[in-house]
């Protein structure tokens, strides 16, 4: 019997196109509508035969001259803004990079304001340079022909324009806030949560769910090049492993870097794996030379604790903004410890039971979140606090199976800030805030006293 599994066909270079450019798509749709509407306004202004000396409301009423000079100006100065607005975009990224994270430029670009704001101007250029092409004097051969109709809208597009240089220049301050750049880094890992499909009961050995095929030899299929797990398709994985009652279990989760002959994944019983079986599998996975946030759910967690490293570097100094990222982290964990997420399931799909993955996302965001803040913010008490804090306030919201790893990370983050603290105000500003006498603790941590340290000498 073949089976039909659900295709994914290999990138053309047209998708590569795609994918590269469609940060511009609404730049370039808004252009191609301005060249289109003069085209086919031009033909009505044609049709109708309007004269420019009769005085209509809103309509233009001068000769070919001034209307050739009209568009002329309007065309000259749409462009020329635009030009501005690309410069002061480049140097928006070039800050945010520096000043913050290099990985928080793709979401910059893809903002569908500032792409809505370029097309506005880019389309009222090549609107203008259409209308202006058709606009003519009158000469021997041929009567003046003004499109009174076409110019008449012009003069709106460019009112229009300057309607949008005000918004832009509002944009452009907000862009540049650190709130909006740590928002723009954790909104894709938020979006992600909240469409993820639920996390269902997991049993840690695959035999005690799937006795039969996790009993026999397994087989693992290798990465033929380097790159990053950009993406994966579980309807493919999961109409394989229905198709062919195999079990696969992904060695790697979206986001990782993974080396040429590293396996991707892990398939149950190695004698059902045959050279379409490894086709179908390599081929469901997308890996590419740089993370994405488009399936990666870490990579948000990532890019706001980069922002908080980046403040509180001793070039940075900037321990305010590194206390913002610190408060958006436990947003962020707070709402994928109650509504855990499997990120690599279909709800509905075929044979989404099969694929097994490390379900552990929770402990490995916390450990993300927390780790390296830990590591260059344990000598500022003040940072030290408000992460305790932090950490504390998550715990009395997440669910109690979620409490031991975050009680572990603080007990870590006070034992090293105690190290390098010598103030004797500022030991007991972290011991209050490691007092976390008022949550409620599941077993085997025990909340009475979760920071046990030995006394420091003097």
């Amino acid at each position: 019997m073949e089976h039909i599994y659900p295709s994914k066909p290999r990138m053309s270079r047209v998708d590569r196109m795609w994918e590269n450019g469609r940060d511009w798509i609404v730049t370039a749709v808004m252009a191609a509508f301005g060249f289109v509407l003069a085209l086919v306004l031009v033909r009505l202004d044609d049709r109708l035969e309007l004269n420019p000396t009769t005085e209509r409301l809103w309509l233009y009423a001068g000769d070919s001259g001034s209307a050739s000079t009209l568009l002329a100006a309007i065309a000259g100065a749409t462009i020329t803004v635009a030009g501005v607005i690309f410069s002061a975009n480049f140097v928006t990224m070039q800050l945010a990079s520096s000043q913050y994270t290099p990985r928080i430029i793709r979401s910059l670009t893809r903002k569908r304001r500032l792409q809505f704001v370029l097309g506005v101007f880019v389309g009222t250029f090549v609107y203008s340079i259409m209308v202006l092409r058709a606009t003519s004097a009158a000469t021997p051969a041929k009567a003046e022909f003004v499109p009174v109709i076409s110019i008449t809208v012009a003069m709106f597009f460019a009112l229009a324009s300057v309607a949008t240089l005000v918004f832009f220049v509002h944009y452009g301050t907000m862009t540049m806030q650190p709130a909006f750049l740590i928002g723009s880094a954790a909104q894709d890992s938020l979006r992600l949560i909240a469409e993820g499909a639920p996390l269902k009961h997991v049993v840690d050995n695959p035999r005690l769910q799937y006795p039969g095929p996790v009993d026999e030899p397994s087989m693992a299929i290798t990465s033929t090049h380097w790159g990053y797990i950009q993406s994966l398709d579980p309807g493919m994985l999961g109409a394989l492993a229905a198709n062919r009652d195999l079990i696969i279990r992904l060695e790697f989760s979206v986001g990782a870097a993974v080396l040429p002959g590293e396996a991707l994944v892990t398939i149950w019983p190695k004698s059902a794996a045959d050279g379409d079986v490894v086709k179908i599998v390599r081929s469901a996975f997308t890996i590419g030379g740089e993370r994405t946030p488009e399936q990666d759910i870490e990579f948000g967690y990532q890019r706001v604790q980069d922002i908080a490293l980046k403040a509180l570097s001793p070039a940075i100094n900037d321990p305010t903004t590194a206390r913002w990222c610190i408060d958006r982290l436990g947003e962020m964990l707070v709402i994928l410890a109650c509504k855990p997420v499997n990120p690599y399931r279909i709800e509905g799909a075929l044979g989404q039971e099969r694929i097994l993955w490390d379900h552990h996302l929770f402990e490995r965001c916390v450990d993300i979140s927390f780790t390296q803040i830990r590591y260059y913010g344990a000598r500022d008490p003040i940072v030290v606090e408000h992460v305790l804090n932090t950490m504390r306030r998550v715990a009395l919201l997440s669910p109690p199976n979620c409490l031991a790893c975050v009680a572990a990370e603080a007990q870590r983050l006070r034992n090293a800030a105690l190290v390098h603290t010598t103030s004797d105000a500022d030991r007991d500003r972290i011991e209050k805030a490691a007092d976390w006498g008022s949550v409620v603790a599941s077993p085997p941590v025990n909340m009475e006293n979760p920071f046990a340290l030995e006394p420091r000498d003097s």
